[in-house]
This record gives C-alpha cells, structure tokens and sequence, in this order.
C-alpha cells in the first residue's frame, strides 16, 4: 500500500507513482474518493496514462457507481481547502 507507507512525504508518494508504477490498482470503499492522498495518487495516475484498476471490496453497502465526472465536482466539496491546496502541486 503506498499511501500506507508514505503518508507523511506526498511529494515522494507522487514521484513514486509517476517513476515505479505500471498500473495502479484501487481498493474501491466508499469512502476512497474523499480522502485527499487517494485522491491525488488516482489523479496522478491519470495524468500519467496510467492503467487504473478498481477493485470493488465485498463489504460495500451497494454496488459502486464511477461516476468519474460527478466525483471530480463533488471533491471540490468534500475535501477541506487545505487538502485541496496540499493536492494542488500534483
């Protein structure tokens, strides 16, 4: 798990994701899109082309819509300013 590792440096857990990563595999809950180092590791993903797989866990309460555009408005609102200006270099 990277963020589980490198949570306190972004700027390596970014570089890492950009240099040593081939596919990103996400371990989709409900509540992975809200959290700002998820976040910026998918975003990053993208922005680099890379393969991003997600991974729907048993335990959710309903099956997972990716709504890939309403989550990008909606991130606007349910992250804090400061994780959003934290994100904003990546």
């Amino acid at each position: 798990f990277l963020d589980s590792d490198n949570l306190v440096n972004l700027d390596l857990l970014m570089s890492t994701i950009r240099e040593r990563v081939d596919c990103l595999v996400v371990l989709a809950s409900p509540e992975i899109w809200w959290r700002a180092w998820c976040a910026g590791e998918v975003a990053t993903a993208v922005a680099c082309q890379l393969r991003v797989v997600v991974t729907v866990m048993n335990d959710m309460p309903e099956p997972l819509q990716l709504d890939f555009a309403e989550i990008a408005r909606s991130a606007a609102v349910r992250l804090s300013a400061e994780e959003i200006e934290t994100l904003q270099p990546f």
